[in-house]
């Protein structure tokens, strides 16, 4: 009966983590701002089109439209014209509306496959009073599409890469497995320390594509979401929280036993 209640509990616990830690893929197309992607879409048209002049009359009036940044127009829009764009496809964005006025800023990153090649574009739209501006714009060839690039594999990764592996997978299942020995324990106050364990502290993530650490030793997260992705089809991340609860329990445990005393 105790194993029983114990899986009921567990899968409990997966349900409100799963609500509360959904990716951003989840609800991705429902929350892209339509009309500022179109306004970057339809920069992007303009480029592919040779419309250079009428692409640079999108850009912000703050932005310095030098004799620099017309050249790279020029260039980025002959390669597009020259191979010829396929598809543009959204992979990821974001969005920051200001808390005075209307005023919102957002950025777009595209997939673009021209031909035979690919190429990443970042474009970022402002919006002041309903009056939309591109605010800043990069593009660049890359070796493929970012689902392959991206792509979950073991080839030619390094010990970082394994050594990030084990802990995403060995952390939950030794919290899972303090869970349980806690959960069938005679503790005072157990259920405090149930609940105490499933939080980690600090969160260590690695960028999967690139073998980037990344380290924040302030915040609380969730033991239960070791793995995510900065958009649809962008870089993985493998991330970690330490289960110092789930530690401290054991410490305990194994020197007190069963019945705490």
């Amino acid at each position: 009966m105790r194993i029983k209640r114990f899986f009921v509990f567990i899968l409990a616990l997966g349900m409100l983590t799963a609500i509360g830690g959904c990716s951003p893929e989840t609800y991705f197309d429902k929350s892209v701002p339509e009309t500022l992607e179109r306004f970057a879409r339809d920069f992007i048209l303009k480029l592919q089109k040779g419309e250079v002049e009428a692409a640079e009359d999108l850009m912000d009036p703050m932005v310095p439209l030098n004799k620099q940044l017309h050249e790279k127009f020029v260039d980025v829009s002959a390669q597009l014209k020259a191979a010829g764009v396929d598809e543009v496809h959204l992979v990821r964005h974001s969005r920051v509306k200001s808390i005075i006025g209307e005023n919102i800023k957002a950025q777009f990153t595209y997939e673009i496959k021209a031909g035979t090649g690919y190429y990443v574009s970042n474009i970022a739209v402002g919006s002041e009073m309903g009056k939309m501006v591109i605010q800043g714009m990069y593009i660049e060839p890359i070796p493929g599409p970012l689902s392959e690039i991206n792509a979950f594999t073991l080839k030619g990764k390094t010990i970082r890469h394994y050594a990030m592996l084990i802990f995403v997978i060995g952390i939950p299942l030794f919290v899972l497995y303090t869970l349980y020995l806690c959960y069938n324990s005679t503790w005072h106050m157990k259920w405090v320390w149930l609940v105490a364990m499933i939080p980690g502290i600090g969160n260590i993530s690695l960028n999967w594509t690139s073998g980037k650490l990344a380290l924040n030793i302030v915040s609380v997260s969730s033991i239960w979401s070791p793995a995510f992705r900065d958009g649809q089809s962008g870089a993985l991340y493998l991330t970690f929280a330490i289960p110092i609860i789930s530690m401290a329990f054991f410490y305990k445990y194994r020197k007190l036993g069963k019945h705490g005393n």
